[in-house]
């Protein structure tokens, strides 16, 4: 059970870094479904994003359906009987993520 922190705070960063890139781009996030914060994204960042994961759309648009909704679950994991996750996925997609960040200008 030593991976539930790591995984709550990379679910969460991935979370912070989709809204960034969203309030960057003049939109309004809300919520923490990875899945949906990351449709409401330009084409040019889904497919800087993918692109960094290395994966066919079709294996991304799965495996992150996968994670949508793992700050939440991972959080209250101690509530449930069993749980799993593509940590692996999880972790390539919050460093495509940061790699996006840069576009935005700061100050």
């Amino acid at each position: 059970m030593l991976a539930v922190p790591a995984i709550v705070c990379r679910a969460f960063a991935a979370e912070v870094g989709l809204k960034a890139l969203l309030l960057h781009a003049g939109g309004t996030p809300r919520g923490h479904d990875l899945h949906a914060l990351f449709r409401q994204q330009s084409e040019e960042v889904r497919d800087s994003i993918t692109a960094a994961t290395a994966l066919p759309a079709a294996a991304f648009d799965r495996e992150l359906a996968s994670v949508a909704h793992a700050f939440v679950e991972w959080r209250y994991v101690f509530e449930t009987a069993r749980a799993a996750i593509n940590l692996n996925f999880l972790s390539n997609f919050s460093k495509a993520i940061i790699n996006a960040l840069p576009h935005i200008p700061t100050a």
